[in-house]
């Protein structure tokens, strides 16, 4: 089933495909069949998002998978910021969104302080 851009876009970034990408690297060096099959997925998608966001043409969305937890993920990333008086940017995201990794919130966290308050 193809889904063309119901999904909000708008955030997302070229570095953020590529973070995806190298994510993707890391699993196929790993042999993970099912990191790769999950990585793959989420490049295709934020690739897609990506070219919607910089060209505004609908672009199909096969795994909506990956697009739903993109807005989730930036959805919660939109509380933490605001919650310390920080603006989210997904810029700040350059080593993934998945906020259950402490290292990835901390990384996001000082490019947010370095970049707003330094």
């Amino acid at each position: 089933m193809i889904f063309t851009n119901d999904v909000p876009s708008t955030n997302m970034r070229w570095n953020y495909v590529w973070d995806e990408f190298l994510e993707l690297l890391d699993e196929i060096k790993k042999g993970n069949w099912v990191g790769i099959r999950d990585e793959l997925c989420d490049v295709y998608t934020c690739f897609m998002c990506a070219i919607a966001r910089y060209t505004d043409i609908p672009m199909p969305i096969f795994w909506m998978r990956s697009a739903k937890m993109w807005n989730k993920r930036c959805a919660f990333w939109q509380l933490y910021f605001d919650e310390v008086g920080l603006k989210f940017d997904p810029k700040y995201l350059r080593l993934g969104s998945n906020y259950k990794k402490a290292e990835k919130r901390r990384v996001a966290m000082d490019l947010a302080i370095e970049d707003q308050i330094k």
